[in-house]
């Protein structure tokens, strides 16, 4: 197809800002030389031109001659007559300067052709900027006594003279023609671009149809310009003209580019053209013109963008055919319509071939692809892709980082999302607001705080801005690990640096307190919200009843459930279920069930959650086929049992020594349907080791590990407990490495069980090694509380020839230690004699030795010194475990690892190794 069809296929005619041809030309041009009235008297004729002649071509601009009144006299006529025939003779410089003196000094009047005359004087010689700056005054008006014919088409005007006039003069010597179209076109394209470019179009139509071409290098950038200016039917119109010129003027590769590109691009308005511009490849060839990447990448980004990729794959093998690689356009071009048409593997695929030859890849595309693979959660790949942009100094999308940073924190990797977000601002481009808010979120939820609080303090140092979100993200997570007081902290820092709390601020804070138990500092901080003109919402009621409802003070929480009521708040499940839970701890389960029948009362129907909270809490008091008959009227109810109750049931019956009826109930739970979770599975397998039946206790984790259920932290605690109880220690440290394997991280009753186990089996070097790693790493058994320090019998015996015992005396002082739970008679007489008062203010020194001795050490080292104030009081604390009751101290030696103080328990070895390393 000839690309000359093009513009017939357009319906449209461009339209015109100026009416070209509803006024005769003639009626409104210059008067030709021929049409210039004679003189009679041809002498004088021939006088006057000499002498404008001899003022013009001299070098320097005579005044006087100027004003002689021969010259004075002349008409704009007769000296446009004289000076188109002289204007080969004249000095630009002279002749410029003349037009300057004789308008402004004279008064003279000089018709439209004279100045288009001085315009190709200059040009011919070379003062092409002159010559631009006087066009541009001439069609701006700023040009004083210019003589227009009709000033409504003055732009008629100046093309139409420039044609005939100066254009068939440069016919006549050869020269400046071409120099002066292109200088009138670029004009119009440029510094009367905001006349409109239909004016650029129709100055070079009207001139190109007289047969005056401008040279090539114009036609294209008036082609340029047209397609920039999205006026693509008149760049197919000019590329036409220039086509069809028969060699006036030779189209080169840019001019096919720029015919291509409006193809295109119309094609893409008017699909069914789009294959006109395919076209051009033919006509290219046919001419002998070699298409360049530029012409093969624009088709190529049609085809994309229209989705016809076969095409396009076309496209790109008669490329590489012709030697032309495909560069970082073309692949662009393809990616870019890959993803917009959804077809994300291939558009990735192609990205990496990008990569792969080294070419430049666009942010955007990077962006794109990386986006998809966060929805697909192929976060690897995803993160890979951004330390390619970070490599090139790319900053990423701020929406696609935050969907990143997103989906790390939900894998748990979180210290890729952290790495990543320090080498952002390591580059210059720290992460948005969002982004940084999504980061810390995450951090909080996974209880890494440390981490979390790290980057707020980067982003304070930096100034970067924080918001409430981040704030009460890190506040929530502080209450969430029991920093109630660091929560509070951060919430005045936030208030002074502007940022004011909100419900979410103080809800968090409200949790922490409540969740401590601290009930009291919860009440205080109610009411200060309420005084702040912050209404609590239900589930800041909730938050209460519940944190009393822990605390086993039930009433209280239920004098808040009144309040709520009274507050003409909407109640819900979440509601009941926290006071019917509360009821149940208390054991009060007719209290429980009085009102979850008030709950269906009030149209609120008792949910799975509320079932398996009253199954639980007949399991706590014994009630076990009271608690397996709700599940029939859960049924009748249309609910199904969960996991959590079937959960619940099955401790119920191995709380009561019944483990052929708990297994009954995981049978009956799989066969409905329901699958056991890690908590279930842990409850048998204690159970089982509780009733010292290892075998069905190890099936049981067998089983686990052949369903895919990853054994939790409480499950592996459970398993080497069980373990260590029976002695088989060696399995118990399989367990240990089997735990490590799964990325799970031992805590401090793994390490506690570990050594009770050693010491149990007499291997009390090895417990020593365990207890030293225990305080490498910080911790402190799980069963020493904060004021306790333990000391036990044969480690320190005789204590008054031990030096280290004066060691631990002094550190139990500095400490504020104020229980010390010992072994044996000697270690009691010497530690309750090396203390004048209690180390801890306001509580009383308390030694506490082995049940079976303590009444021997009372009478006979205490004596009546008992009751003197300034003693030490030594008291049994609630020894309960009757193991020990009655034994003599021989026996108790041998049971007291099997003792449960009411406040905890230890082996000797442990106890002091633990503490040793604080005051060695």
């Amino acid at each position: 197809m000839d690309l000359r069809r093009i513009t017939l296929l357009h319906k449209t005619k461009p339209k015109r800002l100026l009416l070209f041809f509803t006024n005769p030309i003639s009626s409104i041009s210059s008067p030709s030389p021929q049409s210039q009235p004679q003189s009679n008297d041809s002498d004088q004729n021939l006088l006057i031109i000499n002498k404008v002649k001899s003022i013009l071509s001299n070098s320097i601009l005579d005044t006087s001659k100027c004003k002689e009144e021969s010259i004075r006299l002349l008409s704009p006529s007769k000296f446009d007559y004289v000076l188109f025939n002289i204007q080969s003779t004249v000095n630009p410089k002279t002749t410029l300067n003349f037009f300057s003196f004789a308008s402004q000094n004279l008064g003279f009047r000089f018709t439209l052709r004279c100045y288009c005359i001085l315009i190709h004087i200059l040009i011919r010689s070379n003062q092409i900027d002159s010559a631009r700056l006087f066009l541009i005054r001439l069609i701006d008006g700023k040009l004083p006594n210019v003589v227009f014919e009709n000033l409504e088409y003055k732009h008629i005007e100046i093309v139409k003279t420039f044609s005939d006039s100066i254009l068939k003069k440069s016919e006549e010597n050869g020269s400046g023609g071409v120099a002066a179209f292109d200088l009138l076109v670029h004009v119009y394209c440029t510094q009367f671009r905001n006349f409109g470019l239909g004016i650029a179009f129709d100055v070079f139509r009207l001139l190109t149809g007289q047969g005056s071409f401008p040279s090539i290098r114009t036609c294209n950038f008036l082609l340029d310009t047209l397609v920039r200016g999205k006026e693509f039917e008149r760049s197919i119109e000019v590329f036409n003209i220039v086509y069809s010129s028969g060699g006036i003027v030779n189209p080169d590769v840019r001019t096919f580019t720029m015919g291509v590109n409006a193809s295109i691009i119309k094609g893409l308005i008017d699909l069914d053209k789009l294959e006109d511009a395919k076209c051009v490849l033919k006509e290219m060839s046919e001419m002998g013109v070699v298409p360049n990447v530029v012409v093969f990448n624009t088709l190529i980004d049609g085809y994309c963008k229209v989705g016809d990729f076969s095409e396009a794959s076309a496209l790109i093998e008669k490329m590489t055919s012709k030697v032309i690689n495909p560069n970082e356009v073309t692949y662009y071009s393809l990616i870019d319509g890959l993803c917009n048409v959804g077809r994300m593997e291939e558009a990735e695929h192609l990205l990496e071939e990008t990569l792969s030859r080294g070419l430049s890849v666009r942010p955007g595309v990077f962006n794109s692809i990386i986006h998809w693979l966060c929805t697909i959660s192929r976060l690897d790949s995803a993160v890979r892709l951004i330390r390619e942009m970070m490599l090139r100094n790319y900053r990423p999308n701020e929406k696609v980082l935050t969907k990143l940073v997103n989906g790390l924190c939900k894998e748990g990797k979180h210290s890729v999302a952290t790495e990543i977000w320090f080498k952002l601002l390591e580059k210059g481009f720290a992460a948005s607001t969002p982004t940084s808010n999504a980061l810390v979120s995450g951090l909080c939820k996974s209880r890494n705080m440390k981490e979390a609080v790290r980057l707020l303090k980067v982003m304070i140092e930096r100034g970067l801005p924080l918001d409430i979100v981040m704030y009460n993200a890190i506040i929530d997570g502080c209450c969430k690990d029991g920093k109630v007081e660091e929560g509070f902290k951060l919430r005045d820092e936030m208030v002074k640096r502007g940022v004011k709390s909100d419900i979410i601020t103080y809800s968090a804070l409200l949790h922490g307190l409540c969740d401590k138990g601290r009930m009291d500092e919860a009440v205080s901080f109610w009411n200060e919200i309420k005084r702040g003109g912050l209404v609590p919402d239900i589930y800041m009621y909730n938050m209460m009843i519940d944190g009393y409802c822990k605390a086993k003070k039930v009433e209280e929480g239920r004098s808040f459930f009144n309040e709520l009521v009274s507050q003409g708040l909407e109640l819900n499940s979440s509601v009941y279920n926290n006071l019917i839970k509360g009821y149940c701890g208390d054991g009060n389960m007719v209290a429980a069930f009085k009102l979850r029948d008030e709950m269906k009362a009030k149209g609120i129907m008792p949910n799975v959650k509320t079932h398996s909270i009253l199954i639980g809490g007949f399991c706590d008091v014994r009630k076990v086929q009271e608690a397996k008959n709700l599940f029939g009227e859960m049924r009748t109810e249309g609910l199904t049992p969960n996991v959590v109750c079937y959960t619940q049931l099955i401790r119920g019956f191995y709380e009561i020594g019944e483990m052929e009826n708990a297994s009954n109930v995981m049978e009956e739970m799989c066969a409905f349907g329901v699958a056991p979770n890690e908590y279930t599975y842990t409850v048998m397998i204690n159970g089982y080791f509780k009733m010292s039946d290892q075998k069905e206790a190890m099936k049981l984790y067998g089983q686990m590990l052949e369903k895919g259920i990853a054994p939790d932290v409480v499950t592996y605690n459970t398993l080497i407990n069980g373990l260590c109880m029976t002695g088989k220690m060696e399995d118990a440290f399989m367990a240990c490495d089997a735990m490590s394997q799964r990325g799970l991280v031992m805590d401090k009753v793994t390490y506690t069980t570990l050594v009770d186990g050693l010491c149990s089996l007499g291997l009390s070097k090895e417990a020593t090694l365990i207890s030293e790693g225990i305080i490498k790493r910080g911790m402190v058994p799980w069963h020493v509380k904060e004021d306790t320090l333990l000391i036990c019998g044969g480690y320190l015996r005789p204590p008054e020839c031990d030096p280290k015992a004066a060691g631990i005396c002094a550190w139990a002082k500095s400490e504020k230690i104020c229980r010390l739970y010992v072994w044996t008679i000697e270690e009691a007489a010497y530690f309750s004699s090396s203390f004048t008062t209690s180390p801890c203010p306001n509580k009383t020194l308390t030694v506490t030795i082995d049940g079976a001795e303590l009444l021997e050490y009372q009478k006979e080292e205490i004596g009546k010194d008992v009751a003197d104030s300034k003693t030490p009081t030594v008291s049994k604390e609630t020894l309960e475990n009757p193991v020990l009751r009655g034994l003599s101290s021989l026996e108790a030696n041998e049971k007291w690892k099997n003792c449960e103080f009411a406040d905890l328990w230890l082996n000797e070895k442990e106890a002091y190794k633990m503490k040793q390393s604080r005051f060695e």
